[in-house]
């Protein structure tokens, strides 16, 4: 075949990867309203996994991409023995779908991409994240009119077309972040940039709403590092025009911080608003420095999570190696609590329930993924995938102080798992380019 037929094949293949990337979060938030029955259910949940591997074959045999090695085998000796875990502990038939749900989108994104190949997947991705999660929280509201859903708000918590108020928050959060993501890669477009700041107003007011702190706090801590790479790095890569209108954002973002904790020190009000608004039990009679510690012990305790990682730990502790089953991972917890969330943490969900192999084999696969992000955030020439690395590493930063708040990241089928699985996977991407530079 000519050189020039197989370039051409070679960018269908790669464009109809990025479609079917596009397609799996758009299928990840919609399947969620189809409420389908039994094995149409099943159907629901693979039918991913199974274009992707359809996908993957096809890449292998019939084009020249091939996988990332040796990176790929960090992905899979995750996903190998979480799925050998869950057939011995008895959870295959209630989460074997996880596993291999994960499993199928991680090898997926690990076929070796070229840098402009993956500067343009990452882009794709990006935008995609921003207008499902405004279509999402636009939904969500329109859901309090017009019956979308059964129950648009749970115990007066807005939680729209999601399953959970703190779905609907990280949806928009995330969202959101990555939309700021798609512009930091490619600040060409002002209509763009415009529709951040009119997606930022409605985040917000989507948090007030769904009163999810968890969300809060990964929204706060994201923007504090991607601040941070915008003062090293972006303020001067940018274009003067995004880099100065940044700049100017960045400042109302810290006057109106300021300006809410001082009206929230004078106005008895506004601090009832805002102490409802992160469900912090208060009392008008309290001083400020009990409200301060009221608000605290709550963000330290977030709903009797520290009560559910207790229990989380002593049930490990019954198998430390391999772990327990998820069933006997929840024993003694609330009847509300499923063992899909279980302790409401990711990284205690995986020691309890995989044992200290598994927890390694998770743990070892973000950290290398991190770390290669790290090094390329500081070293790399290319301005693409310098801009890919700084984001992608505060992104996996902030994921990971997240879930210990939310299990995001084991057993989970939500658009946020794909889009951490996804950042993983772009550390290895980055690895891969990187050696092969050298």
């Amino acid at each position: 075949m000519p050189l020039e037929k197989q370039r051409t094949d070679r960018a269908k293949v790669v464009e109809a990867l990025d479609l079917i990337l596009v397609m799996h979060l758009i299928w990840s938030v919609l399947r969620w309203q189809l409420d389908l029955p039994g094995l149409a259910n099943g159907i629901g949940i693979f039918l991913f996994p199974v274009v992707e591997v359809v996908a993957i074959i096809y890449c292998l045999a019939r084009t020249d991409i091939r996988f990332m090695t040796p990176y790929v085998f960090i992905p899979v000796a995750f996903h190998v023995y979480m799925i050998a875990r869950h057939c011995f502990n008895g959870d295959i038939m209630s989460h074997g779908a996880s596993g291999f749900y994960t499993l199928a989108f991680c090898l997926f994104c690990m076929p070796a991409l070229k840098k402009e190949e993956l500067a343009k997947r990452f882009h794709v991705f990006c935008l995609a994240m921003f207008w499902l999660s405004v279509a999402v929280s636009l939904l969500s509201y329109i859901s309090l009119v017009f019956p979308i859903t059964d129950a648009p708000t749970q115990g007066g918590r807005l939680q729209g077309i999601m399953p959970h108020p703190n779905t609907l928050g990280h949806s928009a959060t995330y969202g959101l972040v990555f939309g700021i993501g798609a512009f930091l890669l490619v600040p060409s477009s002002r209509a763009f940039l415009a529709a951040i700041v009119v997606d930022a107003l409605l985040t917000v007011k989507v948090l007030i709403d769904s009163q999810s702190r968890a969300s809060m706090l990964f929204l706060a801590f994201t923007f504090i590092l991607l601040a941070a790479g915008y003062f090293t790095y972006w303020r001067k890569a940018l274009p003067r025009w995004a880099s100065r209108f940044i700049m100017v954002l960045i400042i109302l973002v810290v006057i109106a911080v300021v300006a809410c904790f001082l009206v929230f020190a004078v106005s008895d009000a506004f601090r009832n608003f805002m102490l409802d608004t992160l469900r912090i039990p208060h009392e008008d009679s309290h001083s400020t420095m009990e409200i301060l510690s009221s608000l605290s012990s709550s963000f330290a305790d977030a709903s009797n999570r520290d009560e559910l990682r207790r229990l989380t730990i002593e049930h490990w502790k019954d198998n430390v190696v391999f772990g327990v089953s998820t069933k006997a991972a929840i024993v003694g917890f609330p009847a509300d609590i499923s063992d899909n969330s279980g302790s409401h943490n990711s990284f205690l969900q995986i020691l309890a329930t995989l044992g200290i192999i598994g927890f390694i084999l998770f743990v070892g696969m973000y950290l290398s993924s991190l770390l290669f992000l790290l090094k390329a955030a500081f070293t790399s020439r290319d301005g693409a995938l310098r801009t890919i690395s700084i984001f992608s590493s505060a992104m996996l930063v902030t994921i990971a102080f997240d879930s210990n708040y939310e299990n995001l990241l084991y057993l989970s089928l939500a658009m946020m798992v794909l889009a951490a699985y996804f950042l993983l996977m772009t550390g290895f991407q980055i690895a891969n380019l990187t050696k092969r530079d050298r």
